[in-house]
């Protein structure tokens, strides 16, 4: 078998005035352990995204940000670079990787980070080229996009079972802190005939918004991390309690869940407004005869999260009392278990009549 050439992970600049792009360094994956599959190409191969996002903190250089993850099963990784080469066997010339990165906003059903939009002849995400001078500017009618690049995929803590590609945003502006943004992997293949093609990887568990966080958030999950604890005073000092992300306040959602005595959930939802970034938020449970509040299931407090993350969820059984009481048959009898069929009864909620007339399919 082959084994992989290290190769120099290349960095695409992007807008100074925006954020400051970084990729981490990556271990190099020794393809002799892994056993190829003949099954394994570029077109199936599974290239996913890791959850979210996370954060770059405490690296040697001192540059620190959001970071997005594209993974890679270990065994597929090794057999499908086994096919990289000049061999006759060999079916691809080059395997590389890359990561885009742009604002959340940027990004819609109809706009989605894909094939045709990045790399088509009829592209809407455009990139700054390597070389370009600071006057560069995105062209008319696109919107600007990191794009980030990679030659190999590597090893890394925390990733047992996949070869991974790191891409991050650091030294962020102030005014970026909560803007979120989304981040997709992708895989250009050559094959030996010279043809280029791409595919991207799937977000995770096939949902867009999984991949769609901002700095603050993702520095406050950190900040709940155990394992995160030596660097909570640094990610409140650079973040969380930044004076900027302070300024701001954000919604909280309120979930009411009523269950009523045949077992039907419905959710009335609400609104706290005015909530700061960090803070704790409270909601109230309802008062009402018929819903009785269970405490036990309830999340009725929790941390404020940037971009109106923060959701509690507060839970209710109805009263059997009350919820029996409100049917009636002729507005004095109890509902009878057993009607005849060709009997014509009066039945519905209180106050209220309604004709029902009972016969057989």
């Amino acid at each position: 078998m082959k084994s992989m050439r290290s190769k120099k992970v290349w960095l695409t600049a992007f807008l100074a005035t925006a954020f400051t792009l970084f990729g981490a360094g990556l271990a190099t994956v020794d393809t002799t352990t892994a056993s190829a599959e003949n099954t394994i190409t570029a077109e199936s191969v599974g290239l996913v995204m890791d959850k979210g996002a996370g954060v770059r903190l405490g690296a040697a250089d001192g540059n620190n940000g959001i970071r997005f993850v594209l993974t890679m099963d270990k065994t597929e990784y090794s057999s499908l670079m086994e096919k990289v080469g000049t061999d006759e066997e060999d079916l691809y010339s080059e395997i590389s990787f890359g990561m885009l990165i742009t604002k959340a906003s940027y990004v819609t059903d109809a706009k989605d980070l894909t094939v045709e939009n990045v790399f088509g002849n009829n592209a809407v995400f455009e990139w700054k080229p390597e070389g370009a001078d600071e006057n560069w500017k995105v062209s008319e009618g696109k919107s600007l996009v990191v794009n980030q690049t990679f030659g190999y995929l590597g090893t890394a803590a925390n990733y047992e079972n996949d070869c991974v590609g790191f891409a991050s945003l650091v030294s962020l502006h102030d005014y970026n802190l909560t803007q979120e943004f989304i981040g997709r992997g992708y895989m250009k293949y050559t094959a030996k005939d010279g043809s280029v093609s791409y595919r991207m990887a799937d977000y995770y568990e096939n949902a867009r918004a999984n991949n769609v966080r901002s700095m603050v958030y993702v520095a406050q999950k950190a900040s709940e991390d155990p394992e995160m604890s030596a660097y909570k005073d640094t990610l409140n000092s650079l973040y969380i309690n930044h004076s900027t992300v302070q300024a701001e306040t954000v919604d909280v959602t309120i979930k009411h869940h009523k269950v009523d005595v045949h077992g039907k959930d419905t959710v009335e939802t609400e609104t706290i407004s005015a909530q700061k970034i960090g803070a704790t938020a409270t909601a109230t449970a309802l008062e009402s005869e018929e819903w009785i509040y269970d405490a036990s299931k309830s999340t009725a407090s929790g941390v404020v999260y940037a971009n109106n993350k923060t959701v509690l969820d507060l839970y209710y059984d109805q009263n059997p009392e009350v919820a029996y009481d409100l049917w009636h048959v002729g507005e004095k009898n109890a509902v009878e278990k057993t009607i005849a069929l060709d009997r014509i009864v009066s039945g519905g909620v209180r106050y209220d009549k309604i004709a029902v007339e009972l016969q057989l399919d």
